[in-house]
């Protein structure tokens, strides 16, 4: 199983964004059941599956 948290999406953003890997991540609160959110900077999101089905 693929833990989904800060370090994965920090990951994936230096690899498939660059140009964003200085923006701040947080993890949403009340991010869902199905999915994983988290705030990238002050403007956009990241949502990850965390279905495991």
């Amino acid at each position: 199983m693929i833990k989904i948290n800060i370090d994965l999406v920090s990951k994936l953003i230096n690899s498939q964004f660059p140009e964003w890997s200085n923006l701040e991540i947080k993890p949403v609160e009340k991010g869902g059941n199905d999915n994983r959110t988290f705030h990238l900077g002050n403007r956009m999101s990241v949502r990850l599956p965390s279905d495991t089905a």
